[in-house]
């Protein structure tokens, strides 16, 4: 299983030491994917959804793979019968293009996985540090202590060789009408490791 993508919804922040109770369901599926999501419901109001979509892979080509049977007994009840769809959404934005700003970015060692590519957790270290770029240049309002919605798509593995290569990465970030949105380049400029989309719902 490969993850496309991930959403965060905050509908209230969570206050310090305030009781969460949890819960986790197969919330859809697909041919060869399914989601999962996770809600968070705080004992003084506050309100998260995590929702991921996971590819089943074949492990020995590494395309995607049908969901197997079982799977699909086992949870297409608490899915409610919802249809996903592993298609990407996001227009990447472009280093150069109007209204579009840059900065270097640098995977490192302790970022890589297992599978010696850089852990897709590290992608929402890109969504944070340019949300501060943005609050700090003042370049759009986002209120993240009362809502956000942030969403991540996975397009391609930052490998081990670039990481070595010790070469900045470029994030290219756009902020208007209220919504941010990023994209990771590679170095040449060639390929688009990872897009965000983040808004902040009034």
């Amino acid at each position: 299983w490969v993850v496309r993508r991930t959403l965060i919804e905050q509908h209230q922040a969570p206050r310090n030491s305030e009781d969460l109770s949890l819960a986790t369901f197969c919330s859809g599926m697909g041919t060869r994917w399914a989601e999962r999501r996770v809600s968070m419901v705080g004992a003084a109001g506050g309100s998260v959804e995590a929702v991921t979509l996971w590819v089943h892979l074949d492990p020995v080509t590494g395309r995607p793979k049908p969901l197997p049977a079982e799977f699909v007994a086992t949870y297409t009840e608490p899915s409610g019968g919802r249809e996903v769809t592993a298609r990407q959404v996001h227009e990447p934005v472009v280093p150069g293009a109007d209204d579009v700003h840059t900065m270097p970015w640098w995977p490192r060692v302790t970022d890589l996985d297992v599978l010696n590519h850089v852990n897709n957790a590290v992608s929402w270290e890109v969504v944070e540090q340019t949300l501060e770029r943005v609050r700090a240049r003042e370049l759009i309002d986002l209120d993240l202590a009362i809502s956000l919605h942030a969403e991540v798509e996975f397009r391609d593995a930052i490998d081990h060789e670039v990481v070595l290569s010790a070469m900045p990465l470029t994030i290219a970030y756009r902020a208007t009408d209220g919504v941010l949105d990023i994209a990771l380049w590679s170095t040449d400029g060639e390929t688009v490791y990872v897009t965000a989309k983040v808004t902040s719902p009034r």
